[in-house]
């Protein structure tokens, strides 16, 4: 455990596959704390810490790749910011994947490049302390890549896991993998407590891989087991013996007294033991082949097994599922029924609903076809209007005829006064009528005039324009005929004037 991306990392992988985070059997490669350890992802597991030195979280001392667990003991393997300090990586991960049980989980985090070259004495010791102790570990690191993995399982990583991921954080430089190891998982539930700190040292004693262990084991009160008789009972079926390291130092075993009896044990067991290795290989073709009977038999029973838990669940479920399908059903149908009840509320409202859309259709048609009469009305109405504009700009003009006319009349008739005082009664009748003629005239021009006034109004209000076009039309034609008699009058009256005045000269030639 060594920063906050990794540690991300490896709590997502447990997101997907929470499963394998409890109640299992777990191996921590590289399991030294440096700021925290992986513990605190495992709920209820049997986890072993493994790392070169002793220390913190640590319960077996031994490299990566000589590690000696039996095939498919552990469910998960993690290894966290420990494989680019391991000169035996690959060898270190095909031993992982050995003792990874089939459909076990495989994780780690390692550094990649861009990430500054750590726990060697030529940058910062301090991160990797436990390798400052061998002078073979001392300097070496690597920064490893997708690739390097790949390589490892022969460019074929297919073949050794049906689902994996790499991951590459750029920002911390971390290489991240997770995968599931090919081949058929099942879980065990029957697995023993977790094994005790004090075991370690037996656990390596019985290797020999170390005389530091032999060492530690001077102090027998450091362990309730006894080293010597658990040996004899166990560590020659086991198939541990002591390493030629162990065999050379005579002078540090000869300081061991119960290491001298185990020797001289050891070396009665060699003579049975080639004795019965003559016998046995006759055997190991038969227990090869039984031995691969029982994998598969194994295999196919662990399937079957698989098969019928899965089989039970699918069973339980469908049977659940059948329960929520009665309900639902019942609920379907009752929901159906109220359905049935609003459907025929909806027809009986749709049929209201046609019946006054018909209504409806049939009022809006008779408004369109009242709207287009409307509209022609209007269009000849305005054009009538057109042309009544013109009858009275032509009753202008003739006003303005009219009114010159009776100014010459004027003319000629103060002429007349002039010339004939004596028809003073006569003119003064004429000119009687004269003001009668321009009284009315201007009566009608002051009726012209309201109508061109109340025009703006008759423009507004068609309705009434309609209505009253007619009257309009007939006032006009009695005015028509009145102008027209006052023309006629106007003419009799010139007739009568130059009656008078020929009648005046006619008196002027008498007088004369």
């Amino acid at each position: 455990m060594a920063h906050k991306e990794q540690i991300d990392f490896c709590e997502k992988v447990r997101e997907l596959y929470p499963d394998y985070f409890k109640d299992t059997f777990v191996l921590d490669v590289g399991s030294l704390d440096i700021n925290g350890n992986n513990q605190y992802l495992f709920e209820r597991v049997k986890y072993i810490g493994v790392d070169i030195g002793e220390g913190k979280n640590v319960d077996i001392v031994q490299k990566a790749h000589e590690l000696q667990f039996p095939e498919f003991t552990f469910d998960t393997i993690i290894s966290t910011e420990m494989l680019e300090h391991d000169m035996y990586y690959e060898q270190s991960i095909k031993n992982m994947y050995r003792m990874l049980k089939s459909g076990g989980l495989f994780l780690f985090s390692c550094a990649t490049e861009g990430r500054p070259e750590h726990g060697t004495r030529r940058s910062e010791p301090e991160s990797a302390p436990l390798l400052q102790s061998d002078e073979s570990w001392q300097d070496y690191y690597k920064n490893l890549v997708e690739d390097d993995i790949k390589i490892t399982f022969g460019n074929d990583i297919e073949k050794y896991f049906y689902k994996y991921q790499f991951l590459v954080n750029k920002e911390s430089h971390d290489l991240y993998f997770w995968g599931i190891k090919n081949g058929i998982y099942t879980k065990r539930n029957n697995l023993s407590h977790n094994i005790k700190n004090n075991h370690k040292e037996l656990f390596n004693l019985l290797k020999f891989d170390e005389i530091y262990y032999l060492k530690q084991y001077l102090d027998i009160d450091k362990s309730i087991i006894n080293p010597y008789e658990h040996f004899l009972n166990h560590g020659i079926l086991e198939g541990r013996l002591p390493n030629k390291l162990a065999e050379d130092n005579s002078i540090f075993l000869n300081e061991i007294p119960f290491i001298k009896k185990i020797l001289e044990y050891i070396s009665e067991l060699k003579n049975k033991l080639n004795i019965q290795k003559e016998e046995n290989s006759n055997l190991n073709s038969t227990i090869q082949e039984l031995s691969t009977q029982k994998d598969n038999l194994e295999n196919e029973y662990n399937q079957k097994t698989q098969d019928i838990e899965n089989l039970n669940k699918n069973m339980d479920e469908i049977l659940n599922d059948l329960e929520i399908v009665k309900e639902t059903k019942q609920l379907v149908i009752e929901e159906i029924e109220v359905e049935k009840e609003k459907n025929a509320k909806l027809v009986e409202e749709n049929s209201n609903l046609n019946s006054t859309i018909q209504e409806l259709s049939t009022q809006k048609d008779n408004l369109e076809n009242e709207y287009n009469q409307k509209t022609q009305d209007i269009e000849n109405l305005n054009k009538n209007m057109d042309e009544i504009l013109n009858d009275l700009e032509i009753v202008k003009e003739t006003k303005q005829l009219v009114i010159e006319e009776i100014e010459v009349e004027k003319e000629k008739n103060a002429k007349l006064v002039e010339e004939n005082s004596n028809l003073n009664s006569t003119i003064q009748e004429l000119s009687t009528q004269k003001d009668n003629l321009e009284n009315e005239y201007n009566q009608k021009t002051q009726d012209i005039e309201n109508l061109n006034k109340n025009m703006d109004e008759i423009l507004n209000d068609l309705e009434i324009v309609k209505e009253t076009k007619q009257l309009v039309i007939q006032e006009i034609e009695v005015e028509k005929e009145k102008n027209t008699k006052l023309v006629e009058e106007n003419s009799s009256l010139t007739i009568n004037i130059e009656e008078l005045l020929s009648d005046i000269i006619h008196i002027k030639e008498m007088k004369k």
